[in-house]
């Protein structure tokens, strides 16, 4: 008799190790759909940018250089550039191969 107890108890023990891998592993899911749920953060200098001077080129434009960028707006280059390369860290640009041109010319486009 107390070798069925054992057995049943190693059994409950078992199952018990079972449920808790499953509840850390539906833990680290929920963390990682939670990380891309959140849209990351920008500077608002750099949202300002992007709302005031590049959604109004994108609207004229489907792609749009440096050089259409600095036509616009009064900005430093170096400024642009820091701006550009945040808003491409966080998706709300995409750079794009100039097929056309020269393949040094950036070329920007706006994530969908």
């Amino acid at each position: 008799m107390d070798t069925d107890k054992n057995v049943s108890y190693e059994i409950l023990y078992m199952l018990d190790r079972i449920s808790e891998e499953f509840f850390k592993e539906i833990n680290k899911l929920k963390q990682k759909l939670k990380l891309y749920e959140i849209k990351p953060e920008i500077r608002k200098c750099s949202q300002k940018f992007f709302e005031e001077t590049l959604v109004p080129l994108f609207e004229s434009k489907i792609k749009i250089s440096l050089t259409d960028i600095e036509k616009k707006t009064d900005v430093v280059k170096s400024t642009i550039l820091n701006y550009l390369s945040e808003l491409w860290r966080n998706k709300y640009i995409k750079k794009s191969i100039n097929a056309e041109g020269d393949r040094r010319t950036k070329i920007y486009e706006i994530m969908n």
